[in-house]
């Protein structure tokens, strides 16, 4: 499924060269397909360290502010 979503994000954007692809260790971002297909893109991995979730504070945040402000009263996205 994160390869399908790197390839239609490849697609259209025409191309991932340099772009940096940020993450947790969860087994399907650290399998050797995954690294693969990133490396084939041109892609660089980052992770944040194991059990450190002040990396994702930020990012976490602006998604829960942007599903209120965005959904409101609706159940799906």
């Amino acid at each position: 499924l994160v390869i399908e979503a790197l390839s239609h994000a490849s697609k259209v954007r025409g191309s991932l060269n340099g772009a940096i692809f940020h993450s947790d260790h969860g087994s399907v971002y650290t399998s050797q397909a995954f690294r693969n297909y990133c490396s084939s893109l041109g892609v660089r991995q980052s992770m944040g360290a194991v059990g450190t979730s002040a990396d994702n504070a930020l990012a976490e945040s602006f998604n829960a502010t942007l599903k209120r402000e965005i959904l409101r009263d609706r159940k799906v996205f």
